[in-house]
């Protein structure tokens, strides 16, 4: 995947083409995009300012931050803050903040990828020991599931685009079978980050219709996930509209709580669903 990233930086000495890099701003291909600014450094550099270029400068990178967290909010890809006006700001300057030159990487937009291109042209902040996280209640659930069923689905099943022809990118089904149809299922956490749950549905979505098309018939297709808090603005956002969506109204799509999984182990017993690839 291709991601475009742009430095945010000020100019502090103009005969000597000094700067001074204070943020960064990432996007990606699907219009997703990852920014922060060094307050510390900031705060350090303010003696290179008098007190209203400093208080303007943070104004503007506070102003940046707010309209980017609001674009991500509403998952808006059509934002005008998209590679072209990236490259656009990199030629304007207000002699206080500039854009450099947007720059092409291939890699995908990730909070560890972001982290440490800041960390190499921002500011390294200081790191603190990791914890290892526990595991999320849709993967432990994943982990137990999974051999209960194999009998019945494969599981963990890579897709290759260059293979079949009702996948347009490579992906992972959790649960793949067929009884007088497809049988499908994924785990799908809304407790990671919006980036991931927005990969995750779209990827397992658009093989729904292509492999109805290809089998000539519809197909069963369960996502088993729970509801977010509302605190997560972002994830709660995605999973609205999912439910609100066609899928689930016209009943292509099922979506199945943790607490349920029995009812995707009972349809699969019931149905006497056999793995799609033997």
């Amino acid at each position: 995947m291709k991601t475009t990233y742009s430095i945010l930086y000020t100019p502090i000495k103009t005969i000597g083409q000094e700067r001074l890099n204070l943020g960064m701003i990432m996007i990606d291909d699907y219009g997703n995009i990852q920014f922060d600014f060094a307050k510390e450094k900031l705060k350090a550099s303010k003696k290179l300012f008098d007190d209203d270029g400093y208080k303007l400068l943070v104004s503007y990178l506070n102003a940046i931050e707010t309209k980017l967290s609001k674009k991500d909010e509403l998952i808006d890809s059509r934002s005008k803050f998209n590679t072209g006006y990236l490259d656009y700001l990199s030629n304007y300057s207000n002699n206080l903040l500039s854009f450099s030159k947007p720059v092409d990487i291939d890699i995908d937009l990730s909070d560890s990828n972001f982290n440490h291109l800041f960390s190499k042209y921002i500011f390294k902040r200081v790191e603190v020991e990791k914890l290892t996280p526990l595991k999320s209640r849709i993967d432990s659930l994943k982990l137990e599931v999974l051999p209960r069923v194999k009998e019945r689905v494969n599981v963990n099943v890579d897709l290759d685009a260059d293979t079949f022809d009702f996948v347009m990118f490579n992906m992972r089904i959790d649960m793949m079978g067929r009884n007088d149809m497809p049988v499908l299922n994924q785990f799908i956490d809304f407790e990671t980050s919006n980036r991931t749950i927005q990969k995750q549905l779209t990827d397992y979505l658009s093989i729904v219709k292509p492999l109805e098309l290809r089998e000539k018939k519809p197909g069963k297709f369960f996502i088993v996930a729970d509801e977010p808090s509302k605190k997560e603005i972002k994830q709660h956002l995605i999973w609205r509209h999912l439910m609100d969506s066609p899928l689930i109204s016209e009943k292509i799509v099922e979506v199945a709580p943790t607490n349920e999984i029995g009812r995707i182990e009972d349809y699969l017993k019931e149905h006497d669903v056999k793995p799609f690839f033997e």
